[in-house]
């Protein structure tokens, strides 16, 4: 049984959540699912990953390197260029809508001057449909760039097959991590929910397979 002293420094040197979180990062980057690093960048900042954090640089350089791969496509390099103008025109449609909804209150309670009901429908009822509509592009975009990114994986199958094995054993290094983490504080381990889309680890038990509308497995850590 681990002491006091024992169970305060392990939840020191790491925040599990912060540890979680990358372990999905990795795991999906094996995949191809190029996830934002921006909130594992500031855990490493605030020191949430302990040790972990001064292994950050070589992993963030595999996962730039694996991210790299759209870029052997023009077409999918088209699709992202799309993709940030029709996520500039929903936060467009957002402001609109934000104008809109104080529109509507005002001449739901009969505040303000009559002309506020024809902005009602000139502005509000179009910003709606434009930001369903933007939301509903960026979806199928997203669907051709993945389809995309899938082919060029399997044509160039060689090309990161080394940096997806790093991925795979960093992960697996870190699910070891968080397992001594949980033994040494006694915690929950189902406090700690890992979202995976590959199960090939050790020290894992499956909560939930994929679904229609989910892809992932949702994992803790088996002690």
């Amino acid at each position: 049984m681990a002491t006091k002293r024992e169970t305060l420094r392990v939840s020191r040197e790491v925040d599990p959540k912060a540890l979680t979180y990358l372990i999905t990062v990795l795991d999906c980057y094996r995949i191809n699912r190029f996830v934002e690093l921006d909130p594992v960048e500031r855990a490493v900042k605030e020191g949430k990953l302990g040790k972990i954090g001064a292994e950050w640089k070589r992993i963030r350089r595999i996962l730039y390197k694996v991210g790299s791969l759209p870029e052997l496509s023009p077409n999918v390099m088209r699709l992202i260029k799309i993709r940030e103008r029709v996520k500039l025109v929903w936060i467009i449609a957002l402001y609109f809508f934000t104008f809109g909804l104080g529109v509507f209150v005002l001449t739901f309670f009969n505040v303000g001057p009559k002309w506020l009901e024809r902005a009602l429908t000139v502005v509000y009822l179009p910003s709606i449909g434009a930001m369903l509509g933007t939301r509903l592009l960026d979806a199928f975009i997203n669907r051709k760039i993945a389809l995309e990114i899938d082919r060029l994986d399997r044509e160039h199958p060689e090309k990161f097959r080394f940096d997806r094995s790093d991925l795979k054993e960093t992960a697996q290094n870190l699910i070891n991590h968080l397992l001594n983490y949980l033994r040494n504080s006694h915690e929950d381990p189902g406090k700690y929910k890992i979202d995976l889309y590959n199960t090939d680890y050790k020290g894992i038990e499956i909560l939930k397979g994929p679904g229609t509308f989910r892809k992932h497995y949702t994992v803790v850590c088996k002690l």
